[in-house]
């Protein structure tokens, strides 16, 4: 609970996990009420310390336009022909990485999704649908999946499908944000145009990696409760 609380500090994604920290609603309540607790407190000691200066980075954030590989910038960009739709799309980027994680935590809490899973697949989640995607907030998604690996691996039929999607998810990312990006000069000028498609190549992978840890091969779920 309190790494969650401190990632938020820094970022807002970690906000998104908390649902999955335990199926059951009394639980989650508690949870949240410590979380905003924690939350409020270093608020109001840092406000103590520099005023209200703090708060302007809420604002930036709430006003930027999509970044990189997100696919809210596809919907920005120059390639994407209809302005209209793409404004509202991205205009509801929070409503849907909301109710995504919304239907993931009804799946956890109806025992159709263990916790490593949920946890992974709610990282993915955001990822698809929240339009600040840059590169660095990766970092902690190939890390909570290095868990889920450790988790998973152990099972006799683990989610193979789901670990290879998100390895080509992970080769992707090493390609364009670790060769591409640096070579094209953070992909400006004459490269530009690349931000603005990157998102939905990105959001594809994304996507196929978010089915196979929901819905990996029925058959594999047959063999195993055959073997069981």
């Amino acid at each position: 609970m309190m790494i969650i609380t401190a990632g938020v500090l820094t970022k807002i994604y970690p906000l998104f996990l908390l649902p999955f920290l335990d199926k059951r609603w009394k639980n989650v309540t508690r949870n949240i009420a410590i979380f905003i607790t924690s939350l409020l407190l270093v608020y109001l000691i840092t406000y103590f310390i520099w005023g209200p200066s703090f708060l302007v980075a809420f604002g930036k954030a709430n006003g930027r336009e999509p970044t990189l590989f997100s696919i809210m910038m596809f919907f920005y960009g120059d390639f994407f022909p209809f302005k209209g739709l793409g404004n509202f799309l991205i205009s509801l980027n929070k409503l849907l990485v909301l109710g995504t994680v919304f239907y993931l935590f009804k799946r956890f809490q109806n025992g159709k999704l263990e916790q490593h899973t949920a946890f992974l697949a709610g990282f993915t989640a955001v990822l698809m649908f929240y339009k600040a995607g840059q590169q660095q907030f990766y970092l902690s998604y190939f890390a909570i999946f290095a868990a889920w690996v450790l988790i998973e691996f152990r099972k006799e039929l683990p989610n193979k499908k789901a670990f290879l999607s998100v390895i080509i998810l992970g080769a992707w990312m090493m390609l364009m944000a670790g060769i591409v990006y640096p070579l094209t000069g953070y992909m400006s000028a004459e490269f530009e145009w690349i931000r603005h498609i990157i998102g939905l190549p990105t959001f594809i992978l994304l996507c196929i990696s978010f089915k196979y840890l929901l819905f990996p091969d029925a058959s594999r779920h047959i063999i195993g409760k055959t073997l069981a």
